[in-house]
């Protein structure tokens, strides 16, 4: 699934944009799920505090980057494996988000 997330100013002029593409996502062992998603500056200017977090159940998770910072056309694919508390839910998503910006969810 591909998102595109664009942030506008107040004038409604576009700022950033960014892509958001999930490459893969597994779970292995019970209650750990990894996965990777590529993320892309696809606007002119830069994506500044790009965050990436976990949503949906009770977990503790770790990731390559968070609160980012993107220059045009840059992209980066990024890792995290997510330790669920109970069992993985079926319901949970991961979620990016840009400075001043909508989140866009990403479902596992």
């Amino acid at each position: 699934m591909i998102n595109t997330l664009k942030m506008k100013d107040g004038d409604d002029k576009l700022v950033s944009e960014t892509r958001t593409n999930l490459l893969e996502s597994g779970k292995s062992e019970g209650a750990i799920s990894n996965v990777k998603i590529k993320v892309e500056d696809t606007g002119k200017h830069p994506a500044f505090m790009t965050q990436l977090n976990v949503k949906g159940g009770k977990r503790l998770f770790r990731v390559s980057y968070n609160f980012f910072w993107m220059e045009p056309r840059e992209q980066k694919t990024i890792s995290l494996e997510i330790n669920w508390r109970e069992m993985a839910p079926k319901k949970a998503f991961v979620t990016e988000g840009l400075w001043n910006s909508k989140t866009v969810k990403h479902k596992l």
